[in-house]
């Protein structure tokens, strides 16, 4: 029985549980536990020490206050099928080396070690509980013709994906749906039961796309029609769900900004499928205020929001993702991409209002090339070139720079000089990878996801694997 069914939430959430209480809400929260990884006991009903002993780990990963009681938070959290899960075993015998445990649990040493503060060389007790930590990871797909790169990169690093998030599926003005990802993909992707998340957007044919946002959400008629396409969509498309990208919402309309994701979570939701929202970064008014002061030097200027809104979003939707990418624009003068204070600051912000195991941050996979021509020259030769990893290696070796590692800032750079200009770049790879993923870990968060598939390092996957297991499974076609 799914964990978010409507028989089982008319059995738990009525009581706030503690030790000592028994019941069928009690058996169900053991049998959760369990399924998750977390060793509650014999689902027998009764609320003893290893459920409330279970129940604490439990509110640790998912940064909640540990008392072992079972209350809203923690209900929300284990009704979700994203509450966070973890892999555990039980040492039976001292002979049992730590590098047999990683290969039976199909994990690096590395990670097994680092996951229960121990030495790799170590032997672990007996009866030690050894847990690896799973989470999500989600790879932005970007569907355009001739671009098969991003194809063999899901071929080769399947059991590396939980999500494949093809771009774009359009909303126009009218609310009509419009566009999906290639079959090809959705045929490769369902083969190894990676989910399937189209990327909705609102898009103007001819207009801005926040002119074509404004007309859908005042429109009741557009939005009705705007949530029964993208339902079409997700359903007939065999996919896990949706993300929908609310970057072209303006701040006056966030209320039926609201109102569109709440129905449409509800739509979804009775399918059977998901709703991610992928929002655009935000920082503390005070911290607004010094980054507004930032955006004549090139920094990605920052829309704030009320507090309702974030709260509301972050009960309706399944997951939220931060686009923690662009901190410097392609059309700005050069910057890092996405530096690692930023990053947390914005992830600092989101979880004041939505509950931490929700939030996926983004993790940019590319570089950009900032030319620095001469005073003569007009200022659109400052815009940037997109990179891959491939074209950055090449670079490295023809000009042989040398590469820093801002230890303030977690960003990569160099410059060289060609044609008598001089050039200035600003990359991500598997180093700076490193840095945010350590984020998911100290902050709670539900995972990461990679902006976009093709451009990224060889080593972006094994980045990933050295602190924690990933998710899958959850490409299994819906009925």
């Amino acid at each position: 029985m799914a964990p978010g069914s409507k028989l089982i939430r008319d059995i738990v959430g009525r009581r706030i549980l503690r030790q000592a209480m028994q019941g069928d809400d009690v058996a169900y929260v053991q049998a959760r536990l369990n399924s998750l990884g977390y060793e509650a006991g014999p689902e027998d009903g009764l609320y003893g020490y290893l459920t409330a002993d279970a129940v604490s780990r439990f509110q640790a990963v998912h940064g909640l206050r540990q008392d072992g009681i079972t209350g809203p938070q923690v209900f929300a959290a284990l009704l979700s099928d994203f509450a966070l899960s973890q892999e555990m075993h039980i040492v039976k015998s001292r002979k049992e080396a730590l590098s047999q445990i990683a290969e039976r649990l199909d994990v690096p040493l590395t990670l097994l070690a680092e996951a229960n503060q121990i030495a790799p060389e170590s032997r672990p007790y007996r009866t030690q509980r050894l847990v690896v930590p799973v989470r999500t990871v989600i790879g932005f797909y970007l569907c355009e013709r001739g671009l098969v790169q991003p194809y063999f990169t899901i071929e080769r690093n399947a059991r590396n994906l939980t999500f494949i998030a093809p771009m774009w599926t359009a909303i126009d003005a009218d609310g009509y749906v419009r566009g999906g990802g290639p079959d090809k993909v959705i045929s490769l992707a369902l083969l190894h039961e990676i989910g399937i998340m189209p990327v909705a957007a609102f898009r103007g044919n001819g207009i801005p796309d926040a002119d074509a946002a404004k007309k859908v959400l005042a429109s009741k008629k557009a939005r009705d029609m705007a949530e029964r396409g993208i339902e079409d969509l997700v359903v007939k498309g065999k996919s896990s769900g949706v993300i929908l990208w609310l970057t072209s919402v303006a701040p006056e309309d966030w209320y039926r900004a609201l109102s569109f994701v709440s129905n449409l979570a509800k739509r979804l939701h009775k399918r059977g499928r998901y709703l991610f929202v992928a929002l655009p970064p935000s920082f503390s008014s005070e911290e607004e205020e010094q980054e507004s002061d930032m955006d004549d030097l090139g920094r990605r200027s920052l829309v704030s929001f009320p507090a309702p809104y974030y709260e509301g979003l972050g009960r309706a939707a399944d997951q939220i993702i931060l686009l923690t990418f662009d901190e410097h624009t392609m059309e700005g003068p050069p910057g890092p991409i996405a530096s690692i204070n930023w990053v947390r600051r914005a992830v600092k912000h989101i979880i004041s209002f939505v509950p931490c195991w929700k939030v996926i941050i983004t993790a940019p996979t590319y570089g950009y090339d900032w030319p620095q021509p001469r005073r003569e020259s007009p200022p659109s030769d400052l815009t940037a070139t997109r990179l891959t990893h491939e074209e950055i290696s090449a670079l490295i070796t023809v000009f042989k720079p040398d590469v820093v590692l801002d230890p303030e800032t977690g960003s990569l750079g160099f410059r060289y000089r060609s044609c008598r200009i001089t050039h200035q770049v600003f990359f991500e790879d598997e180093r700076t990878l490193i840095l945010k993923l350590d984020l998911v870990h100290r902050y709670h968060l539900a995972g990461i996801a990679l902006y976009y598939l093709g451009p990224e390092s060889s080593l972006t996957y094994s980045a990933i694997r050295s602190k924690f297991k990933v998710r899958t499974g959850m490409g299994r076609e819906s009925s």
